[in-house]
């Protein structure tokens, strides 16, 4: 059976879908009262979502500062029997200079045990070849004593905080020596 075109009953065809559309068609009037009243939802809806944003920054904000606050605070609380010892130690110099010196060793010993619960590790490239992401090189020196760009000395440690570099260590580096 051959068809010419789609039937008139046909819900799926072109003629069905074009008469119903013209039949559900709403007046202008009432169109742009809608769409007036989606807009309004819309930025209502904006407005609100901008809102809950700015308090979610302002809350994660404070907290930040709040967690900074702590957690400087639990830094100092575990500083503080350092100081203790090194104010000790300072008063018994006059009195008794070795237990003023046994006093500074163990105020030393308190110091980097804090500093090491805290993150803190030196960097002690002493005989290590030369990093520049981890040192300074202050000065050189051309040597046979040690492979070229060898660090020959240690003039302050270098200091990392859970992998990231709070200072670099400030080294003397071994240059080639030049053949006269």
């Amino acid at each position: 059976m051959t068809t010419e075109g789609p039937e008139p009953d046909d819900p799926d065809s072109p003629a069905a879908s074009a008469d119903e559309t013209a039949e559900d068609l709403l007046p202008e009037s009432e169109v742009q009262t809608l769409l007036a009243a989606q807009e309004a939802q819309a930025q209502e809806r904006f407005l609100r979502l901008a809102a809950e944003y700015d308090n979610f920054k302002r809350r994660t904000a404070k907290e930040r500062e709040e967690w900074s606050g702590r957690a400087l605070d639990a830094f100092l609380s575990d500083l503080l029997p350092v100081l203790d010892s090194f104010e000790r130690a300072l008063a018994a110099r006059a009195t008794d200079p070795a237990a003023a010196a046994s006093g500074l060793e163990v105020t030393d010993r308190q110091l980097r045990s804090v500093l090491a619960k805290h993150g803190v590790a030196a960097v002690d490239p002493a005989g290590a070849a030369f990093d520049p992401r981890l040192h300074e090189a202050i000065s050189g020196e051309a040597t046979d004593r040690a492979a070229a760009g060898t660090v020959l000395a240690v003039h302050e440690k270098g200091y990392t905080h859970e992998g990231r570099l709070l200072r670099a260590a400030r080294v003397h580096v071994a240059a080639p020596k030049e053949k006269a």
